[in-house]
């Protein structure tokens, strides 16, 4: 009855329809495959739909997963009204895109032929980002995670860890010791965060605890606290990125550009460690940092606000990077643009056309008006 309900409202929504899929295995080995739908409803409602969820028996090629998208899409009824499809970056992933946007462009059902069909996940994105920099750690970050699961693996050594905070003394506690997951990088930065407050104990406890012995290095401590610092920003932007209630893709752009801009102002640092880190990153962030159209259709930010930061980021190619933005949000809206007056009367067209300018050109207008929240942003996110 739900799928039904859900079914009819697909059917009738005025706006177009973008999903996100994952695959993941079981502890049981077993493949799990979902579908997500996020769509604006007839009352200008944010919605997210979980369409499928089943088992995904192997093969999990690319070709074997476009396969079973295209029948989930085809048992809602939906194929003809799907605008865009995040997925992570596996190479399955990857082929299983190019054949379903193949496979749609070829009935005309996409817009622009599927040049916006594919996105990147910038969660994704971001973990392999900052994976790369973990690695520079290495024995260090070890240690320091060896160090939390010693002390919060038994009730004796927790008992001592804190009577070495008392003989300490002035340590802020209100955040405690964290366990952090290998896999998730955000978890590692906040496992590191609360360990460099507790660096003292743990120095401490070294001298208190014979059985402790894979106490960290100064050294080992100074790198974790320089590559903390350097997370923050992807931090932040990782949890923004993730919001549940509210469109992420706005967001997108100004948050890696921040980043971008803390990348840029250390990538003379002196120190090595950091040096090497940042040029690593470098190298992956600029592959994905350029996705820009979201923020474009934010009316807080608009076309020439997007200008003024390429300015600063891209001085001697912001000109033609602006005009390719221009190009694909002006042919973007004349295909919706026609989908929506091809129901118009020709007299309705006429009065339109003779009361003032044509649509492009109101479109032109609003997209270069400059809100004076931009300048406020800007100022928020340096």
């Amino acid at each position: 009855m739900e799928n039904e309900t859900l079914k009819k409202e697909l059917a009738n929504i005025p706006s177009r329809i973008s999903l996100t899929s994952d695959l993941w295995t079981a502890c049981t080995t077993e493949g799990y495959i979902f579908l997500t739908a996020h769509y604006v409803d007839s009352n200008w409602n944010f919605k997210s739909r979980i369409l499928n969820f089943c088992r995904m028996p192997p093969p999990h090629t690319g070709s074997e997963l476009s396969k079973k998208i295209l029948e989930f899409l085809s048992d809602w009824g939906i194929e003809k009204n799907i605008f865009s499809l995040t997925l992570d970056n596996a190479s399955a992933n990857d082929v299983m895109q190019a054949n379903l946007k193949r496979q749609l462009a070829l009935q005309k059902w996409l817009l622009s032929d599927g040049e916006f069909f594919h996105i990147c996940c910038s969660a994704h994105v971001l973990n392999l980002i900052v994976q790369e920099g973990l690695k520079l750690l290495g024995d260090a970050l070890e240690k320091i995670r060896e160090s939390v699961k010693y002390v919060k693996g038994s009730y004796g050594r927790m008992k001592k860890f804190k009577e070495c905070i008392e003989l300490i003394g002035g340590v802020e506690t209100s955040v405690g010791l964290s366990y952090d997951v290998s896999t998730r990088w955000n978890s590692t930065y906040l496992m590191l965060q609360s360990a460099l407050k507790y660096r003292r104990v743990f120095e401490s406890l070294s001298f208190h605890d014979d059985n402790y012995k894979v106490f960290p290095s100064e050294e080992d401590w100074e790198k974790g606290d320089k590559i903390c610092t350097f997370l923050l920003p992807f931090y932040e932007t990782t949890n923004l990125i993730f919001g549940m209630s509210y469109p992420t893709s706005n967001l997108y752009f100004l948050q890696f550009w921040k980043i971008q801009c803390v990348l840029m102002a250390n990538i003379k640092d002196k120190d090595t460690l950091i040096k090497t880190w940042l040029k690593k990153i470098m190298i992956k962030f600029d592959k994905y940092w350029s996705d820009y159209l979201g923020v474009v259709l934010d009316p807080r930010i608009k076309l020439t606000s997007l200008e003024c930061i390429y300015e600063k980021v891209y001085p001697l190619t912001s000109n033609l990077r602006t005009e390719e933005i221009k190009q694909k949000l002006y042919t973007l809206f004349e295909m919706y643009h026609s989908l929506h007056t091809s129901s118009f009367t020709t007299s309705q067209t006429r009065s339109s056309n003779t009361r003032g300018e044509s649509s492009s050109h109101a479109f032109t207008k609003g997209l270069f008006n400059v809100s004076s929240l931009f300048h406020y942003i800007i100022l928020c996110l340096l």
